[in-house]
């Protein structure tokens, strides 16, 4: 009997031995959840009452330990950890329906800007609003993430704000001899018909640029009995004038001091249909108190407008929350997903598929779909790996303990082969 108990002893240090050697091979895998061994004994039932034996050691089975790896950072935006509890869930194939769970978070971008881990499979999200907030959270509504293959959104430009000094010394054009006969009519490709011109580049709604030339015109200089100027302000968008949507002229009047005493705000335009086709371009031109009438010279103080054209891919950043924001080239910024992290109530039970991933059984639970921090779920953290959780100094010293108990095993072994021997000899 004796033989055969040191034979399991053998078959559980050999278990042993090679659980400890495989968490040795994965201690520099990404993500790796060391395992254990569980042994039980066995005993033998003679039928009669407390006639019991043992009868050796049986394998009860390999738990997976999942406590926290080593978070290590990296500066790789994609390279992402769970800190904390919860399992990132990714999809092998891009339009299957099976879903597997890792904390090995070595993920980067394919050619066609979806996130995928090493071995290619489809990190999965949530889709989000436009303000990142979460619009449905299970697992029908997990998305594999994806980075945007155009460029960033055009904005439409609403508001031109033009702010400049006009020349106190300005000629009042309309007075001038040379319309004393035909009489004076603005015309914007005669320069003699007005004092000054701007220009300012708007965009449309399809992010196409669209020139806005602003022209002053001075009607009124000041004199004995009224120390006030006034200009007339004339407005084209790529060739076109955009009269006030009031209908009235656009006029500035300045006091003596050259302050501007009107428009006192904004003064919404006429909408202006672009030749392209974009949507009508709905403006409003402001001034400014910025602009005066105080120097010799004509200068522009101050230009800004809203607007902005499309823009390339120019940056991404994932938050502790697991929003994923993309930046582009033109100031612009678009909420692409959230990074969904799952928890089981029994992750022990999660069957281990290679490649640190896992899948669900009815031992594990059904998985909980939650958003990082979410009741219990750990936060991500973006440019930084977990590292496997193997103590090399613990499992060195388990891979002497299993040698050791196989060598006493064999002993075992050894010394019921001579007592046999022994026997014959006596009978022979």
């Amino acid at each position: 009997m004796s033989l055969y108990v040191a034979l399991t002893g053998l078959k559980g240090a050999q278990s042993s031995l090679s659980v400890t050697s495989n968490n040795i091979a994965n201690a520099n895998s990404i993500g790796f959840k060391r395992s254990t061994t569980e042994f039980g004994d066995l005993v033998a039932n003679s039928g009669l009452a407390g006639a019991t034996g043992g009868t050796g050691t049986v394998l009860k089975g390999t738990s997976q330990q999942f406590e926290q790896g080593i978070i290590e950072s990296t500066g790789n935006t994609f390279d992402l950890a769970v800190n904390g509890q919860g399992f990132f869930a990714i999809r092998p194939s891009l339009n299957g329906t099976d879903v597997s769970y890792t904390r090995a978070g070595a993920f980067d971008l394919d050619k066609n800007g979806f996130v995928v881990g090493s071995s290619g499979q489809y990190l999965l999200g949530y889709p989000v609003g436009p303000d990142g907030t979460t619009t449905t959270k299970s697992a029908q509504s997990l998305l594999p993430l994806r980075l945007p293959d155009s460029s960033g959104e055009a904005i439409a430009s609403t508001q031109l704000s033009l702010a400049v000094n006009l020349s106190s010394k300005g000629s009042v054009i309309p007075d001038e001899p040379r319309f004393a006969s035909t009489g004076y009519q603005f015309d914007p490709t005669n320069p003699l018909t007005y004092n000054n011109t701007t220009s300012a580049t708007l965009f449309d709604s399809e992010g196409n640029p669209q020139t806005a030339q602003v022209y002053y015109t001075r009607t009124k200089a000041p004199d004995a009995d009224d120390p006030t100027s006034s200009w007339t302000v004339n407005i084209t968008i790529d060739g076109k004038e955009v009269a006030a949507a009031d209908g009235n002229p656009i006029e500035f009047q300045f006091d003596s001091l050259g302050n501007k005493t009107a428009p006192t705000g904004p003064i919404q335009l006429a909408a202006h249909d672009p030749a392209n086709g974009a949507a009508p371009m709905n403006l409003t031109f402001d001034p400014g108190e910025a602009t005066v009438q105080k120097q010799d010279i004509f200068s522009v103080r101050s230009v800004a407008q809203d607007g902005v054209p499309p823009g390339r891919l120019d940056g991404v950043s994932v938050d502790e929350t697991g929003l994923v924001t993309a930046g582009f080239s033109n100031g612009t910024s678009q909420a692409i997903g959230r990074i969904a992290v799952v928890n089981f109530a029994n992750p022990q039970e999660l069957a281990q598929q290679g490649n640190a991933t896992y899948r669900a059984t009815g031992g594990s639970g059904d998985p909980v779909y939650l958003e990082p921090g979410e009741d219990g779920a750990g936060g991500v953290l973006s440019g930084s790996i977990e590292r496997a959780n193997v103590d090399l100094t613990e499992e060195l010293v388990q891979l002497i303990t299993a040698q050791r108990n196989f060598q006493a095993n064999a002993k075992t072994i050894e010394t019921d082969n001579a007592m046999a021997q022994s026997i014959l000899s006596i009978r022979g």
